[in-house]
């Protein structure tokens, strides 16, 4: 998956043509999102007793952070209820973060990021990194 989160972007320029008004934005959401999930991770392995529990927690949980946070639809096209809890999911975040960054939207740019390297830490001292 962190090898997903560095190299789909770079194929959606490459092979898809994708406009980015800034890369350094880019780089930034990037690599501020991969040191989230990395955190994450590293605080559900500490938390959970088993290989099982393991993969429940990061298939079922990652499966419902990304579809409440906008990574699978527009949050456009998601209802009241899910539109009004997505910021508490960090891919709500990472999806602005990458957003902004495409369309070169600086300020939103490094919110997005301040409130992901947040979680990190966060997710961090739980895991005792």
């Amino acid at each position: 998956m962190r090898l997903a989160i560095v190299l789909l972007p770079g194929l959606g320029i490459a092979v898809l043509e994708l406009p980015v008004a800034s890369y350094p934005l880019l780089v930034l959401a990037d690599l501020v999102w991969a040191l989230t999930v990395l955190c994450l991770g590293a605080a559900v392995a500490v938390l959970v007793r088993s290989f099982a529990q393991l993969s429940a927690v990061v298939d079922i949980g990652a499966s419902v952070a990304v579809g409440l946070g906008g990574g699978l639809v527009p949050m456009t096209a998601m209802p009241q209820w899910a539109q009004a809890i997505a910021p508490v999911w960090p891919a709500y975040w990472a999806m602005e973060s990458l957003r902004s960054a495409v369309t070169g939207d600086t300020t939103a740019v490094l919110t997005s990021c301040t409130v992901l390297a947040g979680i990190a830490t966060i997710a961090a001292t739980v895991a005792g990194i």
